[in-house]
């Protein structure tokens, strides 16, 4: 889900900060986030915030502070699971571990044992702090082999990937229906 606030001029911005990457962990004793190790944790927030900013700095000048022309970006993960590359393996092979993966993604959309992640973000003004778009996406990993070589994080690492990228799209092309 996305919003993107009509009338911006979205070429006015020229450099991005890409503000620290948080990780809101529930209090639930449940959560997977929550039982992450700490290494892990900065893992994933280390992750998102290199794939935001390598994406980006091709057309943007990277700061770390608000300011005139400045588009600031607020994201943090909201929960994230890691692939168990053995189970996968087994239920993308062995008949009833199909059975059951092809259920699974029947009634939640994904498949056993991949890793999945959720983000939220929003860009905002660095002068007025104006909201200008927001965000809210979850990806899960695929039972395809390439997801398979980055361990257990590798479903996750690619989420990120596409969610760079998708972010410097969705900016060139809203810069480009917008006129610099």
């Amino acid at each position: 889900m996305s919003y993107w606030k009509p009338g911006v001029k979205w070429g006015k911005y020229t450099k991005v900060w890409v503000k620290p990457i948080e990780l809101w962990k529930s209090d639930d004793p449940k959560s997977d986030l929550g039982k992450l190790d700490p290494a892990d944790q900065k893992m994933l927030v280390d992750l998102l915030h290199k794939s935001v900013v390598d994406n980006l700095d091709t057309e943007y000048t990277i700061v770390q502070q608000a300011g005139p022309d400045v588009l600031v970006i607020r994201a943090a993960i909201t929960d994230a699971g890691k692939s168990k590359p053995v189970a996968n393996v087994i239920s993308s092979v062995v008949p009833i571990g199909l059975a059951v993966s092809y259920g699974k993604q029947a009634v939640t959309g994904t498949g056993l044992s991949v890793g999945d992640v959720c983000v939220e973000a929003d860009l905002r003004d660095g002068q007025t702090n104006e909201l200008l778009a927001a965000a809210v996406d979850r990806r899960a990993g695929s039972k395809a082999w390439r997801s398979k070589f980055g361990g257990s994080w590798g479903d996750v690492k690619l989420a990120f990937d596409w969610w760079g990228q998708r972010i410097a799209m969705r900016l060139a092309e809203e810069t480009q229906m917008s006129g610099r």
